[in-house]
């Protein structure tokens, strides 16, 4: 019997190491920081997987990583907590096998405790020149101007329209490209991973960008814009700040472009028959506004304002529903594509409702072969104008 129980001894000492030889437990990468009260999990493999079972995680006494005494705690796996009691220190993780006592290697990780101060708080500031509003291509630089409840080992993050900036992680911030109402703003973050007010705001500055300026010319009473006459014309302004540049040029049919004008709130031009415009030509006022230069351009068309005349004789009888010639003669100039139209009147000589009864498309004097309705009544109050 004695014989009996020392060979099974032997065997059970046997199969244990050959066991322990064969299997492992390899430990991943844990956190490195565990608030108390907070969790770790760490990644386990078992090398063969089916080798071992029952494997708990083991956590160190405080402050000696690889102190595993009877005291320390464990739990099942995948996590254990981390109890609120424990202190601020350096600690050991590792997973074992209870009926195999397979054990992995340790992993040393900290717990902190927890800290409920005050979020921290900062302040931002633009650096000069200052200015009320900014040319799209500017470069503004920002400064972080005071930080308060933030120990060291805090960071910084600049953000341009709720949008972190990559990399803007320094006291001061500087971008180019701005467009109106952008705002920028700072956070600020405790160094300390288990602060529970951690991060704080800053002040947010939004940012005003120069309008592109307006511009609108109009003829100046009793100017008519009719070519071979005196043209006043007024450039009509807006958003183009103090002190606005003018320049007044004519662009002929041709291409030709000649410079007529140029000064500080030169806002008025006169276009005596001296240099007057033709018909077709371009009177336009360009506006460069304050420090940005930025540009904008209008241009008034100078019409031709002819005059037609109609020719006569005219015929005094005519039959309803019969073509009725209409000579007519012209003064000035039209554009070839001008269309003349002969309108008939009613039988009271009114042209309240005229009626169209001939056109032509044509830029010089000619006759509209005109006809005259079938449906209407005789009379002698008929009259006929272009």
């Amino acid at each position: 019997m004695k014989r009996f129980l020392l060979l099974t001894l032997l065997i059970w000492l046997s199969i244990s190491t050959w066991v322990n030889a064969q299997c492992s437990i390899n430990l991943g990468i844990v956190q490195p920081i565990v608030c108390v009260g907070g969790t770790i999990c760490p990644p386990v493999e078992v090398v063969p997987a089916a080798c071992v079972s029952d494997l708990v995680i083991e956590i160190s006494q405080a402050c000696q990583p690889t102190n595993f005494s009877p005291s320390s705690i464990s739990g099942a796996l995948p996590c254990i907590t981390i109890p609120i009691n424990f202190q601020a220190c350096t600690y050991g993780v590792r997973i074992r096998s209870l009926s195999t006592n397979v054990v992995s290697v340790v992993k040393i990780f900290t717990v902190d405790t927890l800290d409920f101060s005050p979020a921290p708080k900062l302040n931002i500031q633009i650096l000069p020149p200052i200015r009320p509003s900014y040319c799209p291509d500017d470069t503004i630089k920002f400064k972080i101007s005071n930080v308060t409840n933030a120990p060291p080992g805090y960071t910084i993050q600049w953000s341009k329209n709720d949008s972190a900036r990559n990399g803007a992680t320094d006291s001061i911030f500087s971008f180019t490209g701005i467009v109106d109402d952008d705002f920028i703003f700072a956070t600020i973050t405790k160094g300390n991973k288990c602060a529970e007010n951690a991060t704080g705001y800053s002040d947010t500055i939004k940012i005003k960008v120069n309008k592109k300026p307006k511009v609108k010319v109009q003829l100046v009473n009793p100017s008519t814009g009719c070519e071979k006459t005196i043209n006043s014309f007024v450039a009509k302004l807006d958003s183009a700040g103090p002190d606005p540049i003018l320049i007044w040029t004519r662009v002929r049919a041709s291409g030709k472009i000649d410079t007529l004008s140029e000064g500080i709130n030169d806002t008025l031009f006169t276009l005596t028959p001296l240099d007057s415009a033709k018909f077709g030509d371009q009177i336009c006022a360009q506006v460069i506004a304050g420090r940005c230069k930025l540009m904008a351009k209008d241009c008034f068309t100078i019409r031709a304002c002819g005059q037609v005349f109609l020719d006569p004789p005219l015929e005094a009888t005519v039959c309803a529903g019969t073509i009725y010639r209409v000579p007519y003669t012209i003064s000035g100039t039209f554009l070839p594509s001008n269309v003349f139209s002969a309108q008939l009147s009613d039988s009271t000589g009114r042209f309240d409702l005229p009626i169209n009864i001939g056109t032509l498309t044509s830029g010089r004097a000619d006759t509209i072969q005109a006809l005259i309705p079938s449906n209407i009544s005789g009379g002698n109050c008929y009259k006929i104008r272009i």
